[in-house]
C-alpha cells in the first residue's frame, strides 16, 4: 500500500500499460540487427519498473562508435534509440568535432538515460521518455586533448569553437531524433542536451530550432595542422569515428524544418519554450 502511494504521488499509475508500439519497436530493432551487440553493447534482461516504465529489449551501453566514444556513466537504453545515437555521432559530431578543434570527441558524459520518473522530474506531469529508455541527456563532451566542451559552462559563456560545436551538433540532432531540448528551451535544460524518439500526433519538437550545421565560419576559427592552418573549404582528416559496422547501416535522417536565431551564430538568443517537453 505504501508503496502504491509513493508511485500514484508521483504521478505513475501502477495499474497502466506501456503502448504496445514501444515492445514492438523494440523486438523490430534487435530482429534487424540495428545495435550490433558488444563488450561496451550489452543486450540485458527485460526490464519492468513501476507502472509502465521499463524496457523489453535494454542493452547497458559503457561506450558508443564501436567503442571509439566512451558513454559515462554508463546508460541502460532501448534499442530503437542507440542506433540514432550511433549515427549522430558518426556524421554529425566527429564531423563538428574536427572542424571546430582538429580533434574528436572521445567521451560522452550523460546525465540521465533510463529512469522511471515524470517529465523534468515533476510531479503531475505527462511520464518522461526517460521511463522507457527512449531519451537521453548529455552535459558535455571530452576531446581527444582531455578537453572537456560543457552544456552548462560553453554553450553561453565558451569560446566562439564551443559555442559553435554546441549548437551545431543540436541542429544535427534534430534530423535524427523527434525531440532535442536544449539551453534556451525551458529552465530545466539549461545544462544539457536532451533527445528521445518519442512519439507524437503533433510535429516534432526542435528547441532551440534547427540551428545552423554547415562547416565552421572561416573568420571564427583558425585550425591548425603540422603543416599550418586548414585552407578554408578543405576537407579534415576524420580520424577514427568509430562509424557503424557495414552490417548495420547508418539509419536515415528525420525532415526537419528551419527556425532561424533571433541573433547570430554563435551565441544567439533563443527562443523560450514551454516547460514540460522533456
Amino acid at each position: 500500500m505504501a508503496v502504491a502511494s509513493v508511485v500514484s504521488s508521483c504521478g505513475l499509475s501502477m495499474f497502466e500499460q506501456r503502448e504496445p508500439w514501444r515492445t514492438e519497436a523494440e523486438i523490430a530493432c534487435v530482429a534487424e540487427g540495428a545495435v550490433t551487440p558488444s563488450e561496451q553493447v550489452r543486450l540485458v534482461s527485460e526490464i519492468n519498473g513501476s507502472g509502465t516504465c521499463g524496457m523489453t529489449k535494454p542493452f547497458k551501453i559503457s561506450a558508443l562508435a564501436d567503442g571509439f566514444v566512451a558513454l559515462k556513466p554508463q546508460a541502460t537504453l532501448a534499442c530503437p534509440i542507440v542506433p540514432q545515437l550511433q549515427a549522430w555521432i558518426a556524421e554529425s559530431i566527429q564531423p563538428a568535432a574536427m572542424r571546430w578543434f582538429g580533434q574528436p570527441v572521445v567521451e560522452v558524459r550523460q546525465m540521465s538515460a533510463y529512469s522511471c520518473r515524470n517529465q523534468n522530474g515533476q510531479a503531475h506531469t505527462r511520464i518522461s521518455e526517460h521511463a522507457f529508455g527512449n531519451a537521453l541527456d548529455i552535459g558535455s563532451f571530452k576531446l581527444a586533448d582531455d578537453r572537456v566542451v560543457s552544456v552548462r559552462d560553453h554553450w553561453s559563456r565558451g569560446t566562439p569553437e564551443d559555442k559553435g560545436f554546441l549548437r551545431e551538433i543540436a541542429g544535427a540532432a534534430c534530423k535524427r531524433f523527434t525531440t532535442v531540448l536544449g539551453p534556451g528551451s525551458n529552465v530545466f535544460h539549461y545544462d544539457h542536451i536532451h533527445v528521445d524518439l518519442a512519439r507524437r500526433k503533433s510535429r516534432d519538437i526542435c528547441n532551440p530550432g534547427v540551428l545552423p550545421t554547415g562547416p565552421s565560419p572561416a573568420d571564427l576559427i583558425v585550425r591548425k595542422s603540422p603543416d599550418g592552418p586548414v585552407p578554408a573549404g578543405a576537407a579534415a582528416d576524420m580520424m577514427p569515428t568509430g562509424s557503424i559496422r557495414a552490417a548495420a547501416p547508418l539509419p536515415p535522417r528525420r525532415p526537419t524544418e528551419r527556425r532561424a536565431l533571433d541573433e547570430e551564430m554563435p551565441g544567439g538568443r533563443l527562443a523560450t519554450a514551454v516547460p514540460g517537453a522533456d
